[in-house]
């Protein structure tokens, strides 16, 4: 059954922070689990044909890198997609981050958490378990382009439960 104060909250969220708040508390409520201290990043990692990577968890840090590139392409062309498709990332990538490094694993335990936290026909729990099905609205899908460079951008405001002694 969905959480109704998660499922407002995620209707109200416009950035990157808000959306990994009620990915944070998703995990909390339906797993027991919780980590403090993580970092998110964004960067331009770029587009492969048929594909692109979302994001990343850096294994043995504290941080997950998201992939501008989508995150770009996503507000240009489905603006209403990009909270439940950053849901979805951000919940695979929080995963990670608790320690869930199988893919396969990974994906199902995203699925359930998703499911209970918002509900099986929220966009969200939708995109989180068949995010391939979206593909052609996230991306480029016969463009390949790799930046030069991929600065990272750290995303301000994030995590702010655990880190209240940072201003």
């Amino acid at each position: 059954m969905a959480h109704a104060d998660l499922v407002d909250r995620l209707a109200k969220a416009r950035a990157i922070p808000d959306v990994f708040g009620v990915v944070k508390d998703s995990v909390r409520r339906v797993l027991g689990r919780e980590r403090a201290g993580l970092m998110v990043a964004t960067a331009e990692i770029g587009n492969m044909p048929n594909g692109f990577l979302g994001g990343y968890f850096v294994v043995a840090s504290n941080a997950i890198v998201v992939n501008a590139t989508p995150l770009r392409r996503i507000e240009e062309t489905e603006p209403e997609l990009y909270v439940p498709w950053l849901y979805g990332l951000l919940l695979h990538e929080y995963l990670h981050a608790l320690g869930v490094l199988d893919e396969g694993e990974v994906r199902r335990v995203t699925n359930h958490v998703a499911e209970e936290a918002v509900g099986r026909e929220h966009p969200a729990a939708k995109m989180a378990a068949r995010p391939m099905d979206y593909l052609g609205n996230l991306a480029w899908p016969h463009v390949v382009w790799q930046p030069q460079e991929a600065p990272f951008e750290i995303v301000k405001g994030l995590d702010r439960d655990a880190t209240s002694y940072i201003q």
